[in-house]
C-alpha cells in the first residue's frame, strides 16, 4: 500500500469511529406521578427470588445448631488440609441434596431433628477418621 492510500484509509476510519471524548447527546425526560424510574443508558434487571422460611421450616435455633455443626465439620476437614470455602460449600450442598431443598433454612420443620442427627453422625465419623488411635 502506498503512504497516500494508508493515510486516506486511516482518516476515513477515524471519521467513521465515534469520538469517545465527545460529550454525550443531551437527553430530556419528563415524568409525572410517583414511583417513576428514569434510565439513561442500558438497563439490565436480574430478578432475585427470595424465599422467606415460614413456620413449616426450621426454627432459628435449629438453623443455628445446623450452622454450628457444619462449622465443626469444616474445622475437622481444614485440619486435614481442606480449603474452608470448599468444605463449607460441600457440606451445605450435601445437606441441601439430602433434604431436597434450595436453602438449608427451608428444611421442613418435621425433618429438623433428622438433619441435626445426620450432621452429628457425620461429625462423629470425621472425628473417628482423624483420631490417631484408629
Amino acid at each position: 500500500m502506498t503512504d497516500d492510500l494508508t493515510t486516506k484509509i486511516t482518516r476515513l476510519l477515524h471519521e467513521a469511529a465515534p469520538n469517545p471524548k465527545a460529550a454525550p447527546a443531551a437527553i430530556n425526560q419528563t415524568a409525572h406521578g410517583s414511583h417513576n424510574l428514569q434510565i439513561v443508558g442500558d438497563l439490565r434487571i436480574s430478578p432475585r427470588i427470595i424465599i422467606q422460611p415460614g413456620p413449616q421450616h426450621l426454627s432459628e435455633a435449629q438453623a443455628y445448631k445446623i450452622h454450628q455443626l457444619i462449622k465443626a465439620l469444616v474445622k475437622y476437614q481444614c485440619q486435614a488440609g481442606a480449603d474452608p470455602r470448599t468444605a463449607f460449600a460441600t457440606w451445605y450442598r450435601r445437606l441441601k441434596q439430602r433434604y431436597r431443598c434450595t436453602s438449608y433454612k427451608t428444611i421442613p420443620a418435621d425433618q429438623a431433628d433428622a438433619a441435626i442427627n445426620w450432621l452429628t453422625a457425620q461429625l462423629v465419623r470425621l472425628r473417628r477418621q482423624s483420631s490417631p488411635n484408629t
